[in-house]
Formats: C-alpha cells, structure tokens, sequence
C-alpha cells in the first residue's frame, strides 16, 4: 500500500480543485472558464453575464470543452507524476461524467459542441 503524505502537493491541489469545479455544473447552468464560476443558461442575466464574457475573454461553449479536454490530459501527468495520489485523481476525473453530461443539455442546439462533449465521455471511460 501506497503512504500519502498529509500535505497535498500543489499541483495535486490545484488540479483537484478545478476537477471539482468542472464536475459541479448544475444542471441549466454553464460554466464560465475565465473566472470559474456557473451562469443560469436559461435567464437574461446569465445570458448577459456570457455576452461579457465573451467579448472580455472570447469565452464561448468552445472554450467549456477545451478546459475539460486540457484539465483531463493535466491530470493523467499529474497522475503519473504524482502516482502517491493516482486514485484520488482518477476519482476527480470520473466525477467530471456529471458536469460534462450537464453540459451536454445546455448546449443541445449545438451539435458540434455535443458530439465533442459526448467524446470526452468515451475517453472519461477509457480512463
């Protein structure tokens, strides 16, 4: 059996913490990458809030997708650097399945966007 230290390496941390963060996303909610927070997909404020977004950060569903698909690959290193805290990891990364199914409903007028989120749940199940 592997011993865990009682101090989380910094990277392990960080990365645990933004795994968590991704597999959050309430339902009806989208995510906001650049300040890691939920938007309600379905109110004027939400829809206002990611108009701002976008033009202070070109943030859009695109960049939803391309945060999990780099935080996933950031996590097998991690994992592989790390292999004391593997199965943590590998925890956080199964507990994406939510936030990206989630995310899946909120972008259901945008087939390109679903198809490359129903992608990263074949490779969360590959993992």
């Amino acid at each position: 059996m592997t011993d865990i230290s009682s101090e989380i390496p910094r990277d392990v941390s960080d990365l645990l913490t933004d795994l968590s963060v991704l597999a959050g996303i309430p339902p009806d909610s989208k995510y906001n990458v650049h300040n890691k927070t939920y938007v309600s997909a379905s109110s004027w404020i939400g829809s206002m809030e990611r108009t701002v977004f976008h033009y202070l950060y070109n943030e859009k569903g695109e960049t939803t997708v391309e945060d999990f698909t780099n935080k996933i690959k950031l996590a097998v290193i991690i994992a592989r650097k790390n292999p004391a805290w593997k199965n943590m990891i590998l925890q956080h990364i199964k507990a994406l399945e939510q936030g990206i199914t989630n995310s899946i409903h909120v972008y259901s007028r945008t087939p390109n966007l679903c198809a490359k989120f129903k992608t990263l749940l074949k490779t969360l199940a590959k993992i």
